[in-house]
């Protein structure tokens, strides 16, 4: 593969009935058509199998097909999230395929930002798409394909949801009104049969974890002697916190311990807490919002998302303890020392004193 001519992948295009993209350098020009999309990716896919793909060359266009593979490949991605995700990966290499990873930098990323105004991406899909490319370029990252993070250096000024407009655009989650529904639904939550749903539905609420620190937590996060989670990312790049100041500890909630503890007892340290008991993988951020979901059905509550849990967490703890914006960054694992807090959510010095409340007693 020569640096004049690395492997790279054309834009998906539109012809008549059906889609086609190319496979072009290294010597190769091979076309993939299909009636849909996905019928192209899936035979690109097969195609970047057999061609001579090397780290140190990887262009933009073929590395996001590779980590969305490998993210599906490993059970993080399901058929609707593989399919955002190449969409918003092509949106970043549309203008620039043949570009080597090694040389992508702040001024892609900014065009990439462009084009989703230009394509009219609302402001919250501009943000979601901007959260994916950065998934993306942390991989990069680990698998040393880059040295640093070129969303690092982007101003947040120049983020679109950022600006004061966009805030009320881009806002936080529906979160559950009150304390009273905040009861209802852990109530609903602790009555499911199996341990896993009930972590699962209950974690976000009583902790303010995201969904994919509740998704990815491992065995060895459980510390029983200072009866925390430990939120620390996987040398692998399976999964990472969303920001350094996610990596931190939440403390145990009671109502929990016992499922928690049983669960441990079934897997080895370095294995997935909550894994699928079919697959071993983690489960999808699908099936955990439709937990979350039917725990509202079964509460008979508006349905809210996992992140709006954590809202809640945030917003009913502020009854039990006023506190300063960079505290409330702290306990949500935000890195803007209590921007985003101030925006979305409302937090609490003493969390364990809400979670008794919640709980009804406990804790």
């Amino acid at each position: 593969m020569s640096e004049s001519d690395p492997l790279h992948i054309s834009p998906m295009q539109r012809h008549e009935r059906s889609w086609r993209l190319e496979l072009r350098g290294n010597g190769l020009h091979i076309p993939f058509t299909g009636r849909t999309q996905d019928e192209v990716w899936d035979a690109l896919e097969t195609g970047l199998q057999d061609a001579n793909v090397r780290d140190p060359d990887l262009t933009v266009s073929v590395a996001s097909q590779l980590f969305v593979a490998e993210r599906r490949d490993r059970g993080f991605y399901g058929p609707r999230s593989v399919r955002r995700a190449r969409q918003d990966l092509e949106r970043l290499w549309r203008a620039h395929p043949a570009l080597v990873v090694r040389e992508l930098g702040v001024e892609q990323l900014h065009g990439f930002l462009e084009r989703m105004t230009a394509d009219n991406v609302k402001l919250p899909g501009q943000r979601t798409s901007w959260y994916q490319v950065n998934a993306w370029l942390r991989w990069c990252v680990v698998r040393g394909l880059l040295q640093r993070n070129p969303t690092e250096l982007v101003d947040r000024i120049d983020l679109p949801w950022a600006s004061r407009r966009g805030q009320r655009s881009a806002g936080g989650k529906t979160q559950l009104a009150n304390s009273d529904q905040a009861q209802a639904y852990l109530a609903a939550a602790l009555a499911w049969p199996d341990r896993v749903t009930r972590v699962v539905a209950a974690l976000p609420l009583l902790t303010g974890m995201r969904s994919g620190e509740v998704r990815f937590l491992r065995v060895d996060a459980l510390d029983l002697g200072l009866s925390v989670l430990w939120i620390r990312g996987d040398r692998d790049a399976a999964w990472s916190p969303k920001t350094r100041a996610s990596t931190r500890t939440v403390q145990i909630p009671d109502v929990l311990r016992d499922d928690l503890i049983a669960l441990a007892g079934q897997r080895r340290g370095e294995e997935l807490l909550l894994a699928s008991p079919v697959t071993g993988h983690a489960w999808s951020p699908r099936w955990v919002w439709e937990t979350v979901g039917r725990t509202c059905d079964a509460a008979k509550l508006p349905r809210v998302c996992p992140h709006g849990l954590r809202g809640t967490w945030a917003s009913i703890c502020v009854a039990m303890a006023q506190l300063p914006s960079p505290e409330i960054a702290r306990l949500l694992g935000h890195a803007d020392r209590g921007v985003t807090a101030e925006r979305h959510y409302i937090g609490a010095q003493r969390p364990e004193q809400a979670l008794r409340l919640i709980a009804g007693g406990k804790g």
